[in-house]
């Protein structure tokens, strides 16, 4: 599991700037943006990370580019990111940042893992229930993994409802095991 403690104090901070100036969508909306102009591998993402490549000369380049594309907190946070050399952690902080700003909408994440994919109908079921008995809005992930041999996991923040054949023959394998015969 990654640390992402530092990623959080910079996407704190960015909330604070952002909540200030009334820009907080707009900014997460342009940092999606930025990420994916910056990824790792694309022409920007190596130009922005190269060790050849002077400071300055990436500085000038992002105001250039960015300047009026991007809001400005925007572009002066990942010209911080840049002098601090911490562009590496730009993902994790705009991931921290989006989960920021989803908490402060009231929307919650959950992430189902099921043995299969769900089909839109089981989805969209999964969906409305999740929202009934947590009372917000979900944002829903999905994964496949086979090694659970039938069902579905469903994590919302540190909660997990394991409904998954795997965990319920662990269950009974535990309690045969207890018994004395």
């Amino acid at each position: 599991m990654k640390d992402t403690s530092i990623a959080a104090r910079y996407a704190r901070a960015l909330l604070i700037v952002t909540e200030k100036r009334g820009e907080t969508v707009r900014a997460l909306e342009d940092l999606k943006g930025l990420l994916e102009v910056l990824k790792p591998g694309s022409r920007a993402g190596n130009f922005f990370t190269s060790p050849g490549a002077p400071l300055a000369d990436k500085r000038e380049a992002l105001k250039r580019v960015f300047d009026g594309k991007a809001l400005k907190a925007d572009v002066l946070f990942v010209d911080l990111l840049l002098r601090k050399k911490r562009l590496g952690l730009f993902p994790q902080i705009v991931a921290e940042f989006e989960a920021l700003v989803e908490k402060q909408q009231g929307i919650q994440r959950a992430h189902v893992t099921s043995t299969v994919p769900l089909s839109d109908a089981e989805t969209e079921r999964l969906l409305k229930a999740l929202e009934s008995s947590t009372g917000s809005k979900i944002r829903l992930t999905t994964a496949i993994d086979a090694r659970l041999l039938g069902g579905a996991q469903v994590r919302i923040r540190d909660r997990v409802l394991d409904r998954s054949v795997r965990t319920l023959l662990d269950t009974i394998e535990q309690h045969l095991r207890e018994v004395a015969v």
